[in-house]
């Protein structure tokens, strides 16, 4: 605009804006021809399933050209486009600015990927920059990248591509240090770790030990010459932790943390190859090791970990030194809450409510344990409740009623359906179908009562899970009467399920998880008449359209049936069973897309052996093989066969 003045040289600043902006969208076809015409240069491209990509649609005429000794930053820009490409590629996210040859369109994308997005940035660096150009900035825009798609093999290779190409000529002897900033190796250890893979980890603490160490590396194969590699900083170590964190090596983790944190317990003056001091990501990563460890001694280690950090915390406070370096370490509410996954995941209840002490010492004053931290330690009573159902149902009750003092006092937010459903969970495995139906009937009578439109005080509504856990813990109750069966007619009831004689088609609130939770009732009970009516009901409601048909449900329903014919001592059961697995295969044959299971031969067997029909038993037995043999199922007969 300025028709005074005679510029023939374009001002790097401008062309660096619009290229970030491009950079950020991940447009990187129209960053590089934008950055080709500016400088009066056309970039190749790598190979030919990127050559098909047409030029800009604008015609963009630049009058006053971009000389290469000012190109080092557009050309950044442009391998940070191609990195966001790579990464948009990869989540399906492909923009809609990518300019496609309209008889190659569907077929290009398809065969785009982020390797051959990762390719062509890695063809600009290594063939299209001018090498005076080339920074640390540049270099980690392509690592980054490789980095982000958990690329960590292809983004070391790349690595020690550009050493090579960075190694100066005028380097005498066979090692050098390398030309690389700490920031480019941790992005190889980025993705390795983003990788999550057990052959990927070895790699990443060889790189980490080589950085640690100053190991000279070999950067290319043949060549005898070696990098040292620079020292890792506090990024490499978290980076480390969190591959030991995700594949759950709670020893290595562990050693490394300790390794940390003795640096700021030593009265001796700092080294330089001493570890840095541990951030707060550096602990969450080492409680996630303990959490995906499978070490039955990690849950007390986890413990371990935190009461030092609280012990280290409190000496910090003790002594008043806000400077401190040390003061990070007081445990925050995410440490806390990670311990408390960890517990939960192992199934840990009483170190989950010490963990809840601990947190509500530390953070008094209402800023103690949310409502994701109290749920996280009844599931860990969940857990629990495997092996020792009844103690944990107790132990669960008295932390739901705590819950629920805290969120009417205004402390926690309304307890939500999943905290109710897990103590559900908790009675249904215990058997104390009492408490679950009295638990159930608190949420049914909240769903209709006037305090309930009050906002502060909505309760959730019963869903069909809750209705299903209820079922379950009648049927795993010891009450042997006919009226703990009808309790658990009525809630099929209550969810629309018709009674006798009922013929209107009414809307069910019913799934097949729910009907099949019944039909375990029943058959546990022996009840085999009345699961045959619900098995033969449930069939027409699918074929009515008011049941959601699902083959491995439908399944264990036509199982439960059999298991109940399999109790039922009438004379006529193995008859009645015969059948039934008839009509299993003739559906599978219709293509009802299930067969019967071996669990299902193993019952009519069973029924064959009450009633004392060797003959049958031995035929049957004989076609199991035969049909295991063909295909037709994948298991063999069993010892219980």
């Amino acid at each position: 605009r300025d028709a005074g003045r005679k510029v023939e040289e374009e001002d790097p600043r401008l062309i660096g804006a619009v290229l970030n902006g491009l950079a950020q969208w991940g447009r990187a076809e129209e960053a590089q021809i934008l950055l080709g015409r500016t400088l009066g240069v056309e970039i190749s491209m790598a190979n030919k399933k990127l050559s098909a990509i047409q030029s800009l649609d604008h015609d963009v005429t630049c009058p006053r050209k971009l000389t290469q000794s000012q190109a080092g930053p557009c050309y950044d820009a442009v391998l940070r486009a191609w990195s966001k490409c790579a990464l948009l590629t990869q989540q399906q996210i492909q923009p809609n600015t990518i300019k496609f040859d309209e008889q190659s369109d569907k077929s290009v994308k398809k065969r785009l990927a982020p390797v051959d997005a990762m390719s062509q940035a890695l063809h600009i660096l290594l063939t299209q920059m001018p090498p005076e150009q080339i920074s640390n900035r540049s270099c980690s825009a392509v690592l980054q990248g490789y980095g982000a798609l958990g690329m960590g093999k292809e983004a070391e290779d790349a690595l020690l591509k550009i050493e090579w190409m960075l190694k100066s000529p005028l380097e005498e002897g066979p090692i050098a240090s390398s030309s690389l900033d700490v920031a480019c190796y941790n992005s190889i250890l980025h993705g390795y770790c983003k990788a999550s893979k057990r052959e990927d980890m070895h790699s990443a603490v060889k790189l980490f030990q080589a950085m640690k160490t100053e190991t000279p590396i070999e950067i290319n194969t043949g060549s005898s010459f070696f990098v040292i590699p620079p020292m890792p900083d506090i990024i490499s170590y978290a980076s480390l932790l969190n591959c030991y964190g995700k594949l759950g090596m709670a020893s290595e983790a562990e050693k490394l943390i300790n390794s940390m944190m003795s640096v700021g317990t030593t009265t001796r003056k700092p080294l330089e190859t001493d570890p840095p001091e541990p951030t707060i990501a550096c602990y969450i990563s080492t409680m996630q090791a303990f959490e995906n460890s499978f070490d039955r001694d990690a849950p007390a280690r986890a413990l371990a970990l935190l009461q030092r950090l609280e012990s280290i915390g409190q000496d910090s406070e003790n002594k008043r030194d806000k400077r401190s370096r040390r003061s990070n370490r007081m445990p925050n509410r995410i440490i806390y809450n990670y311990a408390l996954r960890c517990m939960s995941k192992h199934g840990r209840g009483e170190e989950a409510e010490k963990i809840l002490n601990m947190f509500n010492k530390a953070h008094p004053n209402c800023n103690g344990p949310d409502i994701y931290a109290y749920a996280l330690a009844l599931r860990a009573w969940e857990r629990v409740g495997k092996i020792n159902p009844k103690m944990a149902a107790e132990r669960a009750e008295k932390l739901f009623i705590e819950m629920k003092n805290l969120s009417s006092e205004g402390y926690l937010p309304p307890l939500e359906l999943s905290s109710y459903n897990t103590l559900l969970g908790i009675f249904a495995r215990a058997g104390l179908a009492y408490k679950a139906e009295c638990l159930l009937h608190e949420l049914e009578v909240s769903k209709s009562s006037e305090w309930n439109q009050v906002e502060s005080f909505r309760a959730p509504e019963p869903n069909q899970m809750s209705y299903n856990l209820v079922i379950k813990a009648i049927s795993r109750s010891n009450e042997k009467n006919s009226v703990t069966v009808e309790r658990a007619w009525n809630i099929l009831y209550r969810l629309g399920y018709p009674k006798k004689g009922d013929t209107s088609r009414t809307p069910m609130q019913l799934s097949i998880d729910t009907l099949n939770s019944m039909l375990k009732l029943l058959s546990k009970r022996g009840l085999a008449a009345e699961a045959e009516s619900l098995l033969n009901a449930m069939d027409d409601f699918i074929v009515e359209g008011r049941l959601k048909r699902n083959i491995a449900a439908l399944l264990s329903s036509y199982e439960a049936t059999l298991e109940a014919l399999g109790r039922c001592k009438t004379i006529d059961a193995a008859k009645r069973a015969e059948e039934l697995v008839t009509r299993m295969e003739v559906v599978g044959e219709l293509g009802g897309e299930f067969q019967p299971s071996l669990l299902a031969y193993n019952t009519l067997l069973n029924c064959y052996a009450n009633a004392g029909m060797a003959g049958k038993s031995e035929a049957l037995l004989e076609r199991i093989n035969q049909m295991h043999e063909a295909g037709r199922i994948p298991s063999p007969p069993d010892i219980v066969s």
